[in-house]
C-alpha cells in the first residue's frame, strides 16, 4: 500500500509533466506548421511569379532571336534586291540565267546565315506564287506557281490581303506546317512582309518547332505545373497539352485560385509581356500544395512524437528521482508507526539514520525535524513509563504499608481472646486496648490534620488507653504533662 501511494505520487508528477510537455509541444507543433504553410504558400506564391517572369523573359528572347533572323534577311540589300528580281521575271522566265542567279543568292542567304541554323525552318514567298525554304526536302514539298500552292497562300490567315502591311511583324500561333505536307508538324511562326523600295513583294518567314514553345513553358522542378499565354487580342497563343483552366478570375500582382473543366483547382499568377503584349499565366495544382502541406503535417507530428517520447522518458526518470525521497521518508514513517518500532530509534537525532537524498534540501529538513519529534516522543514515553512504574510502586508500598499494621492488629485479637479465655483479665485488657491504640495512630499518621478534627470525648478516650498501657509498663513512676492548644480545649 504505501508503494503503491509513492507510485501514485510518481504516476500524478508523471501525468502532470506530460501533459505540460504534450501541450508544450503540441503548441509548438502547430505554430512550427502554422509558418511553414504559411512560408510555403509564400513559396508557391514566388515560385511561380518566378516561374512566369522566366517564361516572360524566355518566350521574348525566343521571338527577339526569331527577329533579328527576320530583320537579318529584309535589311540584306542582296538577298531583296534578288527576290525583287524573281518577283519582276516570274514564272515565265523561271529557266533564265537571272532568275537562277538571283534564286541562288537567295539560297547562300537562307542555307549559310548562322543565325538561321537556331530554327526549323525560314521561307522566303513572292506575291505570284514562288516559294524557297532554308530547310531543304526532297519530297512532300509544293511547288513554285502552283495551284495548290497558291491556295495553302491564300488560306493562311496571316496572308490574307487584308492582314499584310508593309513593316508589320506576325506572330502565328502553332499551328500544322502549310508547306510541308508529308508529315505533321507543329511550328509557329513570325512573319513579315518583304518590302523592296516601298513595294512589296512577297513575305518572309521564320518558323519555329512547337516543341520549343512546349520547353518555355514547361517546368520540369514543379510537379503539376501548367502554363499559358494569350496574345494581345485575348486569343489563345499557347497552352498545356491537358490545360483546361478558365484563368478568368486571374489578377495581375497576386495569386489566386482558379478551376479547369474536371473540378480541379489551381494556383494562378498572371504575368503580362510588355513588348509582345501578351498575358502569361503559370498555374500549378492545389493537390501539390495539398501534399507538400501533408508531408509538412506528417513531419512534425513524426518530429514531435519523437521529441514527446524523449521527453517522457525524461519525465519518468526525473519523476522518480524527484519521488525518491518522498518514497524513502514515507516508508520511515509509516515504520514508526509502531511504537516498538520508537523504542528501538536512537535517542539522538543525530544518531538516527538519514533516508532522504543531501541534494534535496526541503525533504532533509522534514527528516530532521520529523527525527526530532520521533526523539521527543520517545523521550515523553520513556518519561510516562518511568512515571507510571513510580506510581505502581507507590501504591505496591501503600498496599504493604496496609498489610502489616492489619497483620499486627488481628494477632493481638486473638491473642486478647485467648487472654479471656484463660481468665487472664488484665493481659486481655492490655491486648485489646493496644490494637485500638495502635491503629488510631495509624490513622493519624496517614493524616495528621485529622488530629484536629476529632472530638474531645474521643481524645479523652485516646489518651486513657495510652496512659493506662504505661501504667501497666512503668508503674506509679510514671508523669504525663499535656499542652494542647485553646481551640481544641473549646
Amino acid at each position: 500500500m504505501r508503494k503503491l501511494t509513492c507510485m501514485r505520487m510518481s504516476a500524478k508528477m508523471t501525468i502532470l509533466f506530460s501533459v505540460i510537455a504534450a501541450c508544450m509541444i503540441a503548441v509548438n507543433s502547430v505554430l512550427a506548421t502554422l509558418s511553414e504553410i504559411r512560408n510555403i504558400l509564400l513559396y508557391e506564391e514566388d515560385n511561380l511569379n518566378a516561374m512566369a517572369s522566366k517564361i516572360v523573359a524566355a518566350f521574348e528572347q525566343n521571338i527577339t532571336v526569331m527577329g533579328y533572323a527576320l530583320d537579318g534577311l529584309k535589311q540584306d540589300n542582296d538577298f531583296m534586291a534578288a527576290l525583287n528580281t524573281i518577283y519582276t521575271l516570274g514564272e515565265d522566265m523561271e529557266t533564265t540565267s537571272e532568275y537562277h542567279q538571283a534564286q541562288n543568292t537567295l539560297s547562300a542567304a537562307l542555307f549559310h546565315e548562322p543565325l538561321n541554323d537556331y530554327f526549323y525552318r525560314i521561307n522566303v514567298l513572292t506575291m505570284d506564287g514562288f516559294y524557297l525554304s532554308s530547310r531543304y526536302e526532297t519530297i512532300g514539298l509544293l511547288e513554285n506557281y502552283s495551284d495548290e500552292l497558291r491556295t495553302v497562300m491564300h488560306r493562311l490567315p496571316y496572308l490574307n490581303e487584308r492582314n499584310r502591311g508593309l513593316s508589320q511583324k506576325t506572330l502565328v500561333r502553332p499551328h500544322i506546317d502549310p508547306w510541308f505536307v508529308a508529315r505533321r508538324i507543329s511550328i509557329y511562326t513570325l512573319m513579315s512582309p518583304a518590302v523592296y523600295h516601298g513595294k512589296q513583294i512577297g513575305f518572309v518567314e521564320v518558323n519555329a518547332l512547337s516543341t520549343d514553345l512546349f520547353d518555355i513553358f514547361s517546368s520540369n522542378d514543379m510537379a503539376g505545373f501548367r502554363a499559358t499565354a494569350y496574345d494581345a487580342d485575348g486569343r489563345l497563343f499557347h497552352r498545356s497539352f491537358d490545360d483546361t483552366i478558365d484563368y478568368s478570375a486571374a489578377e495581375y500582382g497576386s495569386m489566386t485560385e482558379c478551376s479547369d473543366k474536371n473540378g480541379d483547382t489551381y494556383y494562378v499568377v498572371k504575368e503580362h509581356c510588355s513588348w509582345l503584349g501578351f498575358d502569361i499565366y503559370a498555374a500549378q495544382r492545389t493537390a501539390v500544395f495539398e501534399s507538400s502541406i501533408h508531408s509538412v503535417i506528417l513531419h512534425h507530428v513524426l518530429v514531435s512524437l519523437l521529441v514527446l517520447f524523449i521527453a517522457e522518458v525524461f519525465i519518468i526518470l526525473s519523476s522518480h528521482q524527484l519521488s525518491r525521497s518522498i518514497l524513502r521518508l514515507t516508508r520511515k514513517v509509516s515504520q514508526l508507526s509502531d511504537p516498538a518500532a520508537i523504542a528501538e530509534r536512537p535517542l539522538l537525532p543525530e544518531e538516527m539514520p538519514k533516508v532522504t537524498n543531501p541534494r534535496d534540501v526541503e525533504m532533509r529538513e522534514l527528516e530532521d525535524v520529523f527525527d526530532k519529534q520521533v526523539m521527543e516522543l520517545k523521550t515523553a514515553m520513556r518519561n510516562d513509563a518511568e512515571l507510571r512504574e513510580s506510581n505502581l510502586r507507590s501504591r505496591l508500598n501503600a498496599l504493604q504499608a496496609q498489610i502489616n499494621p492489619h497483620f499486627i492488629y488481628n494477632t493481638l485479637n486473638i491473642i486478647s481472646a485467648k487472654s479471656m479465655e484463660a481468665g487472664n483479665e488484665d493481659r486481655h485488657f492490655l491486648v485489646h486496648k493496644f490494637p485500638l491504640c495502635f491503629v488510631t495512630m495509624l490513622m493519624n499518621i496517614f493524616d495528621l490534620a485529622y488530629l484536629f478534627q476529632l472530638r474531645l470525648s474521643f481524645l479523652q478516650r485516646f489518651f486513657l488507653y495510652y496512659l493506662y498501657l504505661f501504667h501497666l509498663l512503668l508503674g506509679n513512676s510514671l508523669f504525663l504533662y499535656l499542652c494542647l492548644p485553646f481551640y481544641i480545649m473549646i
